[in-house]
């Protein structure tokens, strides 16, 4: 009957429809944090400048960072960092300082980067809560 063979395209049609709505190559996809990332900010009347080369491979990301203030010396090292969910997580290694672990030694995670408006928020682990700290450009 009409009815049947209407019934029999529908399911097939359907069911075409939930599979690539499921097959889709965004979902689930990764945001992808690669390239070279910037802050320049003034705070308490100095200046601080960033700078954070990310590689990423999958959900894990290997870089080099660089932080300091034209008011007295730097800081540069590496890092690695894990991407869970929407956020990327980093721990870092210092090459020319004690502030943070020595590499090839890394620090506690504590610090997780995120995309708002294609530029990338920090957030700094204070106590037991993330803290808003710098927003960075490519």
């Amino acid at each position: 009957s009409f009815e049947r063979k209407y019934m029999k395209y529908f399911k097939k049609l359907l069911l075409i429809t939930l599979l690539s709505v499921f097959s889709l190559p965004t979902l689930g996809k990764k945001p992808d944090f690669s390239g070279e990332w910037y802050y320049h900010t003034t705070n308490d009347s100095r200046e601080y400048m960033g700078n954070f080369i990310f590689k990423q491979r999958g959900n894990m990301i290997v870089g080099e960072w660089a932080e300091g203030s034209p008011q007295g010396m730097g800081d540069t090292g590496k890092l690695k960092g894990i991407i869970k969910g929407n956020k990327l997580y980093v721990r870092y290694c210092n090459t020319n300082s004690d502030w943070r672990a020595i590499c090839p030694n890394y620090d506690k995670e504590e610090e997780y980067f995120i995309f708002k408006d294609k530029k990338l928020v920090r957030y700094k682990l204070v106590g037991e809560k993330y803290i808003k700290s710098d927003t960075l450009t490519k």
